[in-house]
């Protein structure tokens, strides 16, 4: 990959911020970062003497001793310029405080360090690596899921397990004091644990809530911003037209949650199927393939996929809507924040016009959703490395027909009926 980041061979021994590690073996690489499996040793506090070395300590405020022992994963980036060190440093910040908060549902922030490749270089193109120490979410990705169940699609109770779990994460996001934005929420972003916990992951595009611009420059540095930070089929009406002036808030995650439940549900994203995907995008012009979902699933996605984003629930609004679904208890530290009150998902039930644009605005007083009392008994899925060939999805009355949301209808071509998620 570069011939600064060689691979760690099994047994080696680094240190990571606070913490000692020895490789257990390599997993994968993608762009300019390697991925190990590791085991944290010991605890051990940086010396005075390190602030004159090559070395950069970025320590997490908290060290645990519980730690010793277990297994972890370690991501080394090599960080080539001045830009990259700056968002690499955002990143680990943002994971730094989402970690104090304590959310299961996000992949947690262990320690980091920096190492400069050469001192010698200057100080305006500091090339170095950067080691990120963070939990090991052992049954891989969502997307290895996917594409083991391209056969048996993901069941109903599974996809909104799912969503359950990355819904919590929003919601830690969402509710911080300074509320933070995700930007880039998608299938490839949700690894799982040994517990079948679904975690959201990569904190790369995160940032504060992003005001409209006021001049020129300002919308030229957002919409540079935008191109280089977010993903084209989870992007945003208002990220897609930013002439509207409309501010890049927790309404444009919600969107991108849409896309994530659509993708769930019939393994591909709802406009990447139209012959013009931002056009589709900017009206929300989209097709709901013939399905057995029921009506409160597909209800969701209608609901995070309106255009008008103050039509859209809140992360609050889904979160007890989904609780209620699957019948557990919406957790204690999850408040009504912005005060809305319940979404009316029912509203959206109705048949839809073909030549309608379908933005339906929900309505503040309907009565809450019912209280859940009981946890679900089924069982969540497990996520193996798939090795075999890519397998043929069987055909299913899903892709036979559509029912259209906006103008045009973009019926499922047949190639979609055999094919693989991955990138």
């Amino acid at each position: 990959m570069n011939q600064y980041l060689n691979k760690y061979s099994s047994g080696e021994n680094i240190t990571v911020g606070s913490y000692n590690i020895s490789i257990l073996n390599y997993l994968s690489e993608g762009g300019f970062a390697h991925i190990y499996k590791v085991k944290i040793n010991s605890i051990t506090i940086p010396s005075s003497k390190h602030s004159k070395s090559n070395t950069n300590f970025n320590s997490s405020s908290h060290i645990n001793p519980n730690l010793i022992n277990s297994i972890a994963c370690l991501k080394r980036v090599l960080v080539k310029d001045e830009e990259g060190l700056k968002q690499l440093q955002s990143e680990i910040d943002y994971m730094k405080l989402l970690s104090n908060s304590n959310c299961p549902y996000i992949v947690n922030y262990i320690d980091s360090q920096k190492y400069l490749i050469n001192q010698s270089q200057s100080p305006s193109n500091p090339q170095c690596q950067f080691f990120v120490l963070m939990e090991l979410c052992s049954k891989n990705s969502l997307l290895d899921l996917m594409n083991q169940r391209l056969v048996n699609r993901l069941t109903e109770f599974e996809i909104l397990s799912i969503l359950h779990d990355i819904s919590l994460a929003i919601t830690c996001m969402h509710h911080l004091t300074n509320p933070l934005i995700h930007r880039d929420i998608k299938i490839e972003n949700v690894l799982i644990n040994d517990q079948n916990i679904y975690k959201l992951c990569d904190f790369g595009s995160t940032c504060p809530v992003l005001r409209s611009p006021r001049n020129n420059r300002e919308f030229q540095i957002l919409k540079n911003d935008i191109y280089k930070q977010t993903t084209p089929q989870y992007r945003s009406p208002e990220m897609i037209n930013l002439y509207k002036n409309i501010p890049i808030n927790q309404k444009s995650d919600i969107w991108a949650l849409g896309v994530f439940l659509y993708k769930l549900c019939f393994y591909t994203t709802p406009f990447e199927n139209n012959l013009n995907p931002e056009f589709a995008i900017e009206n929300s012009i989209y097709s709901i393939p013939t399905n057995s979902f029921s009506s409160d699933l597909i209800n969701l996605i209608k609901a995070m996929l309106q255009l008008d984003p103050t039509s859209r629930p809140n992360i609050y609004q889904i979160v007890i809507k989904v609780c209620s679904l699957v019948n557990i208890n919406v957790p204690d530290n999850v408040y009504d924040k912005e005060k809305r009150g319940p979404y009316d998902f029912d509203s959206l039930s109705y048949p839809i016009s073909n030549n309608t644009q379908y933005n339906q605005s929900y309505e503040d007083n309907k009565p809450a959703a019912k209280a859940a009392t009981n946890k679900p008994t089924a069982n969540k899925p497990t996520a193996n490395k798939s090795t075999a060939n890519k397998p043929t999805a069987n055909k299913s009355t899903a892709n036979k027909s559509t029912t259209t949301i906006g103008p045009i209808s973009t019926k499922l071509p047949a190639s979609q009926k055999s094919f693989s998620l991955r990138k």
